[in-house]
């Protein structure tokens, strides 16, 4: 897992958050784990410089509300 996030943080673009947010709902009990993916997310966003007017991020905020909640 710590590898998978060190690729994402290094060259994870748009298409990897659905992936995340899919793993940070799939672990409710691990919260070091969610945390690490949220701010792997987070990291991505910023990066890209997506925006809420994204319609990628719009379509993952409906789906995983609460994983964007989250980051």
């Amino acid at each position: 897992p710590l590898d998978f996030l060190t690729a994402v943080l290094a060259i994870g673009d748009a298409s990897c958050l659905e992936p995340l947010a899919r793993a940070w709902t799939a672990s409710p009990r691990e919260e070091w784990w969610r945390s690490r993916l949220a701010e792997a997310a987070a990291a991505i966003i910023k990066r890209e410089k997506l925006t809420g007017r994204s319609p990628t991020l719009k379509r993952l905020r409906e789906r995983y509300a609460d994983f964007f909640r989250a980051g």
